[in-house]
């Protein structure tokens, strides 16, 4: 099956026309009324008019900059037919669900920064015990310390964005200059059945406001997904759904079509042309274009990566630092470009590393934390 990018973008504008999709945020409701985007609410459900729909994925931003934690350019992740936005960054995948106890996460976080063949380092291990949003800024907080790599991040918690929004404003020195040098990629995961979750939609909406790129990951494929075509229709008409309610919260917020690798299914040619038929609805559209590992299974990741980099994807989150160097710097030669080398940790200054402490002790005093690891010579 390799459904034409053309004719799939039509058939999920006419999908969300039609049946429509299940918002879990009320605000996304909100959004669509005001911009008379609606056709109908009913059955828990929202129709949006094809007209805003096109409207809104005729002015999507065709790229943005991203940055590492010195503020220094690493890459303009572009799309559009157009546009020739060279061979895709790597970055590693997220952590497994285990949890580490929070005095490892220095050790952890260095090996991770250490380790060579990524441009993009994805979250560490969450800490078990922390409450909501600190179980995903206490990790981050400390991958800030121990690399200037730019970073990955899927959120558990929405919550989490004020605190990143905090954390980057100290480390760019204003909120405006935090705006204007992104230094980390948020992701949201659209469901099966034409749902967007509570969760998934408040990082849609707040990623927007607060200056985040956002990857709007369409739903992952179900096991009959490479002999049934309506799986590939509803994910695009998710992507869709998700670009615009993004759009809506703040236009022009930088934002990548992010499609999941079908696991752990090996790349047959009907899963590889499904698969690829979407990631050219983002090309189509003239949005950067990102895969994502979403399932635990690692069964054929490296193989999965290898096919995205044929397929001229920005950005591909799907390695471990410490495991998968070796396919990183294979995939990175096979594109013609040099992969990311292996970086000692390098120390932030004084000042800074006080200030991104005192924006996690607050949020951990705000959550009831209690007490946790902080960096060495700064005061408790």
């Amino acid at each position: 099956m390799r459904p034409n990018p053309e004719r799939l973008l039509d058939e999920a504008i006419e999908l969300l026309h039609r049946r429509g999709f299940a918002a879990g945020d009320g605000e996304v409701i909100d959004l669509l009324a005001s911009h008379n985007a609606l056709v109908d609410r009913s059955d828990e459900r929202v129709r949006i008019r094809p007209a805003l729909l096109r409207e809104m994925l005729s002015n999507v931003p065709s790229g943005f900059n991203l940055h590492d934690r010195s503020g220094r350019k690493v890459r303009t992740l572009a799309g559009g037919a157009d546009l020739e936005p060279g061979p895709p960054m790597q970055a590693t995948t997220l952590p497994s669900t285990n949890p580490v106890a929070p005095e490892r996460l220095p050790d952890l976080c260095r090996d991770q920064a250490e380790g060579g063949g990524f441009d993009i380092l994805g979250e560490p291990a969450c800490p078990g015990h922390l409450p909501g949003p600190l179980g995903d800024l206490y990790p981050f907080f400390w991958g800030m310390l121990t690399s200037r790599r730019p970073r990955l991040l899927r959120p558990r918690d929405p919550e989490v964005l004020d605190g990143l929004r905090s954390l980057m404003s100290v480390l760019r020195g204003s909120p405006q200059k935090a705006l204007e040098t992104p230094f980390v990629v948020v992701e949201s995961i659209a469901a099966h059945s034409l749902v967007w979750p509570p969760a998934a939609c408040r990082i849609l909406i707040d990623g927007a406001r607060r200056g985040l790129p956002v990857a709007v990951v369409t739903p992952p494929a179900p096991a009959r997904a490479t002999k049934d075509e309506a799986w590939v229709i509803e994910a695009a008409a998710m992507g869709i759904a998700g670009v615009t309610i993004h759009q809506l919260a703040r236009g022009d917020a930088p934002v990548l079509w992010g499609v999941p690798f079908v696991q752990p299914m090996a790349p047959t040619p009907e899963a590889r042309g499904a698969w690829r038929a979407l990631i050219a609805v983002g090309d189509l559209i003239g949005m950067p274009t990102h895969v994502t590992l979403l399932s635990r299974s690692r069964s054929n990741a490296d193989l999965w990566a290898a096919e995205a980099a044929l397929a001229g994807v920005s950005l591909i989150a799907w390695g471990d630092a410490t495991r998968d160097t070796s396919a990183a710097i294979e995939i990175a030669r096979m594109c013609g470009a040099a992969a990311e080398p292996a970086e000692a940790a390098v120390a932030l200054d004084a000042s800074v590393t006080a200030g991104l402490t005192r924006v996690l002790r607050h949020e951990a005093d705000r959550l009831g934390a209690g007490r946790i690891p902080l960096p060495e010579g700064v005061p408790e």
